[in-house]
């Protein structure tokens, strides 16, 4: 990390640490297809609220990806205010589902699959499929 290229770069384990403590009831949410990654809160909000009928402010992690998926967006809503962590990976991609219209509530396993870069599979990974209003 900043600059550094040795271990905290390569190793995927510290990312997924960061969300390893992440409470039980807390929903997991990617964003499929494309997303305007310019878009920042107020744009990727509306597009929960307006485009699947779901509340921002909820208790759940929300993930986006653009075109070139080397980079994922997650937004949540703390209970006083939202944080948006961009993941850029230095090399590779994370394989995104490219399903038009669709938000899929993920499992934990299936989030943690995203994250290391493994295809999802919605079929065992996912708990719901959300259509676009």
């Amino acid at each position: 990390m900043f600059g550094y290229k040795g271990r905290w770069e390569s190793d995927n384990h510290v990312t997924l640490t960061l969300f390893m403590h992440l409470p039980v009831d807390m929903s997991i949410y990617i964003c499929t297809g494309y997303t305007d990654l310019r878009k920042s809160i107020d744009g990727l909000s509306g597009i929960i609220e307006d485009d699947y009928g779901l509340n921002p402010l909820a208790k759940a992690l929300y993930c986006f990806a653009g075109r070139k998926t080397d980079r994922i967006k997650i937004l949540f809503y703390d209970g006083n205010g939202y944080f948006l962590l961009l993941r850029r990976l230095n090399d590779g991609h994370h394989i995104w589902p490219r399903a038009k219209g669709e938000m899929w509530k993920l499992t934990r396993a299936g989030f943690y699959k995203m994250l290391s870069g493994e295809k999802l599979n919605p079929d065992t990974d996912t708990l719901t499929i959300i259509k676009h209003l």
